[in-house]
């Protein structure tokens, strides 16, 4: 008798612990647009290496968003305060990469499953929390060349491999 409890509550367990994780997989997915994605191929096939120097280094403002730039464009990236980290990178270029008119996420990227073992049952266990995404980039700053400028992300100069401002 106490297997078979034991197998039932197993079961349920089992059952509703799917049940939730279910209804996350559709919320899983990139953090980039199919648009931004259209973008940054076009700046690797038609930018890279004729006017963007693949020793440079990338700036983007948002962490999430500098995988996207490192694996399509095959280069390095760096996030935070620009004009404090730019000293790190004298003798490469520094380029920027900016998002502007974003689109909604296909998804949601802010929900998670924190397991709660006191409330594994409940409707609550789906929370919202903040993973710093923002809703929209920093705007990019008042300098730099412009190299490319799309609908939905814009790339630029920012810095000379001497540490001087384009």
């Amino acid at each position: 008798m106490r297997t078979i409890l034991i197998s039932i509550i197993s079961i349920i367990f089992a059952l509703s612990s799917a049940l939730i994780a279910l209804r996350f997989v559709p919320k899983m997915g990139p953090i980039i647009t199919m648009g931004e994605y259209n973008e940054l191929t076009i700046i690797a096939n038609s930018y890279i290496p004729d006017e963007v120097n693949v020793s440079g280094i990338i700036f983007v403002s948002i962490l999430h968003f500098g995988y996207w730039v490192e694996y399509i464009l095959k280069m390095d990236y760096f996030t935070g305060n620009l004009e404090e980290k730019a000293t790190n990178y004298i003798g490469k270029p520094i380029y920027g990469i900016f998002r502007y008119n974003m689109e909604q996420m296909p998804f949601d990227p802010n929900y998670i499953y924190p397991w709660n073992p006191f409330l594994p049952y409940s409707e609550n266990t789906l929370i919202r929390e903040s993973f710093n995404l923002p809703k929209s980039s920093q705007p990019p700053p008042p300098f730099g060349i412009v190299i490319f400028h799309g609908g939905y992300l814009e790339m630029r100069l920012l810095y000379y491999s001497n540490g001087t401002k384009a």
